[in-house]
């Protein structure tokens, strides 16, 4: 079993840092970092982690395409690639849909949900 540790986009990029320093030093393989409307952006924050890490894995996610457009983050994830190497995993999801709403996003029924995230797997992937 892979074991990883959260992280929280809201928390300051200093402390995000310092703590993903330690995760590495202690010999963890991943760290992830949520991602909800109110928080910090999270391709900054995994830009920043980057920056002081070498080798850990670090992974976004949830990232909803209902909040970041596909192409986006398509564009996103190739610039983290590009700085700092193919380490970076991405979640794809729906997100909190009491969240959403809170900023006036209402999430379709299931089927056309689930179709959509489809759809902006492939437009990432492309």
């Amino acid at each position: 079993m892979n074991l990883s540790l959260g992280f929280n986009a809201g928390e300051s990029i200093q402390d995000s840092q310092k703590r993903s320093k330690i995760v590495e030093e202690l010999g963890m393989k991943q760290i992830w970092i949520s991602d909800l409307p109110i928080q910090r952006y999270p391709f900054i924050v995994a830009a920043a982690v980057a920056k002081v890490t070498n080798k850990i894995r670090i992974g976004l996610g949830v990232i909803s395409p209902f909040i970041h457009n596909p192409i986006f983050i398509s564009r996103a994830m190739a610039a983290l690639e590009e700085n700092y190497g193919r380490r970076f995993e991405l979640c794809l999801g729906l997100g909190d849909r009491n969240m959403l709403s809170s900023i006036g996003i209402s999430i379709p029924k299931h089927e056309i949900a689930v179709q959509l995230i489809k759809n902006a797997m492939n437009d990432i992937q492309n």
